[in-house]
C-alpha cells in the first residue's frame, strides 16, 4: 500500500513506529484504527496555505479511513511551527520504505510503501 505527500520544497522527514499516537501540542490521544502505528514527521513543512486553509486532501485532524490491506487509515496529528505530523494506522507492524522524487513541475513527492501483512 502507498501513501504520498507533495511539497513545494523538499522537507526533511522521519518515520518510525510508535506504541500510541497523540496530537502534537496537546498530547491528547488520537483515535486511529490499526494494530500498529507509523508516525511520519516532515520539517520544514506546513499543511496549510497563507490564509490558514488546509492543504492536505482530505483535510482532517480526524481519522481518514482508506481500508487497504495494510494501510487502514491516517490522521494529521500536527501542523505547527514548520512541523507536519501524519500518523498511519496499519493492520500489523510490517516493513515499510520511504522514498522521494521531484516532479516535472518542480514539486517533491515523498511516499511511503507499506508491505502487506
Amino acid at each position: 500500500d502507498r501513501i504520498a505527500f507533495e511539497f513545494e520544497g523538499l522537507p526533511g522527514y522521519q518515520a518510525g513506529y510508535q506504541s500510541k499516537i497523540v496530537y502534537d501540542g496537546s498530547g491528547l490521544p488520537v483515535d486511529l484504527d490499526g494494530d500498529a502505528f507509523l508516525q511520519l514527521v516532515f520539517n520544514p513543512a506546513q499543511a496549510h496555505d497563507e490564509q490558514g486553509r488546509p492543504t492536505l486532501v482530505p483535510a482532517s485532524n480526524k481519522q481518514v479511513r482508506v481500508g487497504y490491506p495494510a494501510l487502514v487509515g491516517y490522521v494529521l496529528n500536527g501542523d505547527f511551527e514548520g512541523y507536519v505530523s501524519v500518523a498511519l494506522g496499519l493492520s500489523d507492524k510490517v516493513g515499510f520504505n520511504v522514498e522521494q522524487f521531484r516532479q516535472a513541475d518542480g514539486d517533491y513527492v515523498i511516499y511511503v510503501d507499506v508491505a502487506h501483512p
